[in-house]
């Protein structure tokens, strides 16, 4: 008999071990394998929870990270502005497709 559940050997090898106890005690010990898939779920709700901690960190980096470089795109396409109404030779065309995409083009 396979299990269910095979997806979760590679990875989680503890919550696999425990479903397929589940899984096999299902006809035997019902009780029994209640008890497995409380372990089972308890087990998830601890990854669960380990993961969405680990990703709040994840994103709070990367926001910051993305904020500080938002900034730096913002002051350096004033900059540009700045120096093309000083200097109406210069262009602003190398820019303007990643303005465009960024959603930063300058209004003229």
């Amino acid at each position: 008999m396979t299990s269910q559940f095979s997806f979760l050997q590679q990875e989680y090898l503890e919550l696999y071990k425990l479903s397929e106890l589940a899984e096999k005690l299902y006809f035997i010990d019902p009780s029994s394998s209640i008890a497995k898939l409380r372990l089972f779920s308890e087990k998830l709700a601890i990854l669960h929870k380990a993961f969405k901690d680990e990703l709040i960190q994840l994103l709070d980096s990367v926001q910051g990270s993305f904020t500080s470089d938002t900034d730096a795109l913002q002051c350096s396409t004033k900059q540009r502005v700045k120096a093309t109404k000083k200097s109406p030779t210069k262009t602003l065309k190398p820019y303007a497709e990643r303005d465009e995409v960024l959603g930063m083009v300058a209004e003229e």
